[in-house]
């Protein structure tokens, strides 16, 4: 006879849920990206180019929009630097604060189309990280409804956090706590990408909520390691300003820097975290 006590089936998978391991989780992260270098090359090259051209083109004559507010933030990254070399503090006066709107707003069409070129090279990187699916044509430009489903959701985590750069500078405080609580909620959620790439609709946002119950801390310092990339990044953004003809160009590398070399990083961290949370059975 079944205890009285038993816990509910609903209790029960919220009971014990896996705790990621950190460590082994970002080291296979760097180690599987090496493993399949070629096939991500593969993969990258078309939107790549693509990309590049798009936005270039579109940098190069919004930049006397675009200027004022490239050249705030290249200029803030290169007085950090600085000010880390000398050892000094930072003035924050030394650079006016201009009003960012307008800045991204021009912004978003270069985001939109990065974010539709790196979800479809999300969908096959997923897939084959996930089920070592590879892809047979030397020119890769995927588009069908499983990067549409793809970006639909990369959608859901960028349009909140673009908004909140169009909150008044009067309201930081509104800004702040908006920000805690999309980190709060993007650090475990977007462990449903991988499902969305393998067109699993079974795992739902609600699942990915309590499967990596008590993984917070696991799961954000693993995003911190596996992004150490993103500090080449830094170190290029400081020569952004120098020229009008430099600044779209420097512009577009970090954009291009940024979707595809260091999102991957973020793209296997995901593969193997769902893999740990939902394929541990199969494994």
């Amino acid at each position: 006879m079944e205890s009285q006590n038993a816990p509910s089936p609903a209790e029960a998978s919220l009971v014990k849920m896996p705790l990621l391991p950190l460590w082994a989780t970002v080291g296979k992260t760097y180690s599987t990206i090496w493993r399949y270098r070629t096939e991500y090359l593969k993969i990258v090259w078309c939107w790549f180019l693509l990309t590049a051209i798009f936005v270039y083109l579109y940098s190069f004559f919004a930049w006397p929009y675009l200027r004022e507010g490239a050249c705030w933030l290249f200029d803030s990254v290169k007085i950090g630097i600085d000010s880390a070399r000398n050892g000094t503090e930072i003035n924050p006066t030394s650079v006016p604060h201009p009003d960012l709107k307008n800045f991204h707003l021009l912004e978003a069409p270069m985001d939109l189309f990065a974010l539709f070129a790196g979800s479809s090279v999300a969908v096959a990187w997923h897939r084959l990280i996930l089920r070592q699916e590879k892809i047979v044509s030397s020119q890769y430009l995927r588009r069908d409804a499983l990067v549409r489903d793809y970006f639909s959701f990369g959608l859901l985590f960028w349009v909140p956090t673009w908004l909140t750069y169009l909150i008044p500078e009067t309201w930081k405080v509104v800004t702040l706590v908006l920000l805690a609580i999309l980190m709060i909620v993007y650090t475990r959620m977007p462990i449903i990408l991988p499902a969305r790439a393998l067109g699993s609709k079974e795992v739902t946002l609600k699942k990915v909520w309590e499967k990596t119950s008590w993984n917070f801390w696991r799961i954000f310092w693993g995003w911190l390691l596996v992004c150490l990339p993103m500090l080449v990044c830094i170190f290029i953004s400081q020569y952004g300003c120098t020229s009008n003809i430099t600044g779209p160009i420097m512009y577009t590398l970090n954009l291009l820097y940024t979707v595809f070399i260091v999102v991957p990083f973020s793209l296997t961290f995901l593969s193997l975290a769902y893999q740990h949370f939902f394929e541990r059975e199969t494994l």
